[in-house]
């Protein structure tokens, strides 16, 4: 939508641009007036928020980032569901025990809800002690939890109502948090900001301390660990420190051949033990002369395998799975010793002997551990030799290891050390520094702001409206549009009138039922359309439209009286077969000859010859076709509803000979044809005629089935002379 035809819209919609703003300004303003006054209280609250620390940051400073942060999350802790339940109950709860509450519902008007007595009022209010003392929320699922929730909605203390009439903000960027409550009751509002603030107070007081308790826990084990870790770093450094200055002080020392000569000796020992414990086993097989030959054969099997075990653990002292193997096969064997053992004294010599074997096995174990031991040692200094040239380096770095590990030590002990005193001290930064007082006057309703504001809603609604209407609606509209949808220019334009009269009236000028503006507007538009006309080399010019009802009738009379008043003569000849406007309108009202399709044009063809006087009136004689109207310059030739095509008549006559005898004696012969939506006629009678006028309406909406009326237009796009759009409003008047 252009910016031009955009105003003319607002123009000619202006009154209700008008009316319906001051309508929704007058409702605006007899709501506010009529609505119930309200009382007004505040209070403040400091939160310390700009001074306190926080244990989970490195730095004490906040940043202005951090503060808003901090800020945003308290007032939403402020407005929270706890905090309001809570406040809620605590309200209810001082209706329902007091002598003056703040409220007096009237519970005779609701056949619900019933007033709390007797040991229903003892349950309730037991009740809400237990959840207002203990930061619980009430259950819903019994009936004493449910009618609780009931009353609160009669008292207007549930949640939904206290957050609707608080406005909790902080106050620019100060450490204050404003609370602000209205309320029908003065000193309702005062007690509930500041029992807002007490009860936040407190539930913040009960958050903290839970957290703090949760935080000891775990800051305490976090302290733990930074100290075993400054423990293992502090040796660590004091191991490569000794050694470095062993190394650097010893530098002919040989500390891997001496590690070589430790492990040697250890190895040769090992073999000793292990000598030892193979010459036991054989005395205790000898001594074990009773045992059946299953058990000596199995006896022989056991040992043989810990023989082998034995000498591959020499080989792989770390093997694990053959050590527990080991292990395994040495008792086997021990329980078979047992097992085959004859006699109590050979039984005791042989006790003596598994006692020796154990003892060499456990000396043998212990020589395996310091031999590993001694294999790390000198695998350790194997590399320290090797690296040597970076001790130094690496000293460095332990050295830097602790000291972080130091840092972070004294770091979580401060921490610790803060929340444990902030734990110990039980009050937080947060207290309530001004007490809401109780309101003397009620709030200003506001009403001529909220008058201007029905003002300017209403305006918005009415405008947008307007456009949603005009968007979606697809009539032609005016000239901007019609060249948007059909891409043709429009050759005139006729004015939109209430009251045009008839036909006949227009042929001699009679615009009497018109205001003398709009009768000029008219004559200015024929002016313009009948110059055109007479500029063009034809004479026969068919008048058709899309649809009925577009003006065709009206605007094919009108430029007739149009050429009549420069003295041109016109011919209308009444085509149009499906609405016989013309025929009826300006015919002789007795006219009531029968119509035989066109056997009577055959008829006056060959009858004498038309005769034109001085007075350019036309004598016809009794059977002639063509009628007089009340306009001497302008005749008309009847048609009558018939249901055949042009086509279907003209296949047998001589319609063109006519034409052409018809345009010897008149300057324009004018052509009506039927809508071409409908009916095909104007493209039949369009071969007869040398030019077409299409007329269109403002009033027509684009569809599918005018596409296919407009290809024609396309087709016969040489013979389109005037393009008229009809019914035009006076402001789109180009």
């Amino acid at each position: 939508m252009e910016f031009q035809e955009l105003f003319k819209v607002l123009n000619r919609k202006k009154l209700l641009l008008f009316i319906i703003p001051l309508i929704s300004a007058a409702i605006a303003f007899a709501l506010r007036f009529a609505s119930e006054r309200y009382y007004v209280s505040e209070s403040q609250i400091s939160t310390g928020l700009t001074i306190a620390n926080d244990f989970s940051n490195e730095k004490n400073n906040i940043s202005p980032f951090q503060t808003a942060l901090n800020f945003g999350n308290l007032i939403e802790n402020m407005a929270s569901k706890m905090v309001v339940n809570n406040l809620s109950y605590k309200l209810l709860y001082r209706d329902l025990s007091s002598d003056e509450p703040f409220r007096r519902p009237k519970f005779e008007e609701d056949e619900y809800i019933s007033a709390p007595t007797g040991e229903v009022l003892d349950s309730v209010l037991s009740q809400l002690a237990d959840a207002k003392d203990g930061f619980k929320i009430i259950n819903r699922t019994n009936s004493t939890g449910r009618y609780i929730f009931d009353l609160l909605e009669m008292y207007k203390y549930d949640e939904k109502e206290l957050l609707s009439n608080v406005s909790i903000s902080r106050i620019g960027n100060t450490d204050f948090i404003n609370i602000r409550y209205s309320s029908e009751v003065p000193g309702l509002s005062a007690y509930v900001v500041n029992l807002w603030a007490d009860t936040f107070i407190d539930y913040y007081d009960f958050q903290k301390n839970n957290r703090l308790n949760e935080s000891l826990g775990v800051l305490s084990q976090i302290l733990e660990d930074k100290q075993d870790l400054l423990s293992q770093n502090i040796a660590k450094l004091n191991r490569y420190r000794s050694r470095y200055m062993f190394m650097s002080s010893n530098p002919d020392s040989d500390p891997i051949g001496e590690y070589e000569r430790l492990i040697r000796e250890k190895e040769s020992n090992i073999r000793s033990i292990n000598y030892r414990l193979q010459n036991l086993r054989g005395k205790i097989a000898e001594t074990d002369k009773t045992s059946s030959y299953n058990g000596r054969k199995r006896i022989i099997k056991l040992k043989n395998d810990i023989d082998r075990l034995s000498s591959e653990l020499i080989a792989e002292p770390k093997n694990k799975v053959v050590r527990d193997s080991l292990d395994l096969l040495r008792g086997k064997l021990q329980s078979e010793m047992y097992m085959h053992t004859s006699t109590s004294g050979d039984k005791v010599n042989l006790d003596a002997l598994f006692d020796k074997e154990n003892e060499l096995k456990v000396e043998y174990e212990i020589a395996l551990v310091d031999l590993q031991k001694l294999y790390d040692q000198f695998a350790i200094e194997k590399g320290a030799v090797q690296s040597l040239a970076n001790t130094k380096s690496v000293l460095e770095n332990i050295e830097t290891e602790v000291k972080q590990s130091r840092d972070e030590m004294i770091a979580a002990q401060d921490k610790y050390n803060q929340a444990r005193s902030e734990l110990l001290a039980g009050s937080s930064a947060i207290k309530l520094s001004y007490y809401g007082d109780i309101p003397e006057d009620p709030q200003s309703r506001k009403t001529i702001m909220f008058t201007a504001l029905g003002l300017v809603i209403g305006f918005v609604i009415t405008l947008f409206m307007i456009l949603a209407f005009e968007f979606l609606d697809q009539r032609i509209k005016n000239p901007i549009k019609f060249k948007r949808e059909t891409k043709m220019d429009a050759s005139g334009y006729i004015q939109s009138f209430s009251n045009i009269g008839k036909l006949e009236k227009i042929l001699v000028g009679d615009f009497s039922m018109l205001k003398e503006g709009d009768s000029t507007v008219l004559l200015q538009s024929l002016r313009k359309l009948r110059y055109n006309i007479q500029d063009l080399k034809g004479s026969i010019f068919l008048f058709t439209s899309l649809r009925e009802g577009s003006g065709k009738s009206f605007l094919l009379t009108a430029l007739a009286f149009s050429l009549s008043l420069v003295q041109k003569k016109v011919l209308i000849i009444d085509t149009n077969f499906r609405s016989n406007a013309l025929t009826n309108g300006l015919g002789n009202p007795d006219f009531q000859k029968e119509f035989e399709g066109f056997n009577v044009i055959l008829k006056s063809l060959g009858g004498k010859p038309m005769v034109v006087n001085e007075k350019y009136k036309m004598d016809f004689s009794e059977g002639d076709i063509i009628s007089k109207t009340n306009n001497p310059y302008v005749f008309l030739m009847k048609g009558q509803n018939i249901h055949q095509s042009p086509e279907e008549i003209f296949s047998k006559l001589q319609f063109s000979n006519l034409l052409g005898y018809l345009k010897e004696r008149f300057d324009f012969i004018f052509i009506e044809g039927a809508a071409l939506n409908l009916y095909s006629d104007s493209k039949e009678l369009s071969r007869y005629a040398d030019y077409i006028v299409p007329v269109f309406s403002v009033e027509d909406e684009f569809t599918s089935r005018d596409q296919n009326s407009m290809q024609f237009f396309e087709e016969v796009k040489g013979k389109l002379s005037l393009k008229v759009l009809n019914k035009v409003r006076s402001e789109d008047v180009i």
